[in-house]
């Protein structure tokens, strides 16, 4: 099961992204619940979010906005490939990209148990209703005989 996702932070200066080992910039440090980081580049980023909202991710954007009361206040801006979009505050942002992040895996188990069923198929000799090999006077035979023991045990 995924971790929640506590925070984001988007380090403009950028970083190594874990995957690809390359210089990205920007890249984003996650914080989950059990307060383990994580980086992630902008194809990880843009996948949770396509498997988060069921809609391709053409782009995403982070804008500050100030406060009356001098707070800052991150939106996220998502376009999709099809010209729609939405603009949200982090908590919706944040909770897009675990909802994507568990959709993956759901997909990745499926994948795993459609690939192990195709590739190593159910065993007939276990898995099948087995015929009896005893006939039906055998079988009488056998009840009256086991009647007896249960009577007479020695």
């Amino acid at each position: 099961m995924s971790l929640r996702i506590e925070n984001i932070n988007q380090i403009d200066s950028g970083g190594t992204n874990p995957k690809t080992n390359l210089f990205e910039q920007p890249i984003w440090e996650l914080t989950l619940e059990n307060g383990e980081k994580r980086l992630l580049g902008k194809d990880k980023v843009e996948e949770y979010l396509s498997k988060g909202y069921d809609n391709s991710v053409h782009q995403f954007k982070r804008w500050s906005v100030t406060t009356t009361s001098g707070a800052e206040l991150y939106l996220w801006a998502i376009i999709f490939s099809d010209k729609s979009h939405d603009v949200c505050v982090t908590t919706r942002f944040l909770e897009k990209l675990y909802q994507g992040h568990v959709r993956k895996d759901e997909e990745k188990y499926k994948k795993h148990e459609k690939d192990r069923a195709e590739n190593h198929p159910v065993n007939p000799v276990l898995f099948t209703e087995r015929k009896s090999l005893t006939t039906d006077e055998e079988r009488k035979e056998l009840d009256e005989f086991r009647n007896q023991i249960k009577e007479n045990p020695f």
